[in-house]
């Protein structure tokens, strides 16, 4: 690199959010990851890359959050990527924040949907009542009906659920 293109004696600044090779196999041979952020998107998306999804399936991450196309995103509300894609997907903007998903066994909500409300959701949605319960969704500010309904919001996740079942206004 001639010195004129380094940016404070260092590698040139368009460079400095690159993913060199070596670090790419860095990640290959470290830990498994839950999260992997990035700054260029995965596959699914129409400018994203294979690598991405390649990297997070290698790491076995259930989360890829990225950045670099100033929208958000989420591939799944999208039909960009499917409930039974390896893993899940987001594109954030500046300000954007996402409602993460919940592991109950971690311990990581309080203590989940009641049970009538579990009925009520496997009544309406049938096999896909759980798909449906931990997809955050915009009436529920971003967050999935589950944790909306553990954090006090369970009358309205009851009546959404009523009202997607008797043909309702949501």
């Amino acid at each position: 690199m001639r010195p004129e293109a380094r940016w404070r004696d260092g590698i040139a600044r368009r460079h400095r959010s690159s993913i060199f090779p070596e670090d790419y196999q860095q990640l290959l041979r470290g830990p498994p990851a839950d999260i992997l952020v990035t700054h260029e998107a995965p596959a699914a998306h129409p400018h994203g890359w294979k690598v991405i999804d390649e990297l997070a399936e290698a790491l076995g991450v259930q989360l890829v959050v990225h950045g670099h196309h100033h929208r958000c995103i989420d591939y799944l509300d999208e039909g960009l990527m499917t409930a039974a894609a390896p893993f899940r997907a987001f594109g954030v903007d500046m300000g954007s924040h996402l409602a993460w998903p919940t592991d109950p066994q971690n311990g990581t909500e309080s203590e989940g949907p009641s049970q009538d409300l579990l009925e009520l959701a496997a009544e309406v949605f049938g096999a896909a009542a759980q798909d449906w319960l931990d997809k955050p969704h915009k009436l529920f500010d971003g967050q999935t009906p589950a944790a909306f309904a553990a954090g006090g919001g369970s009358e309205k996740v009851r009546s959404t659920l009523n009202a997607i079942r008797n043909g309702g206004v949501v």
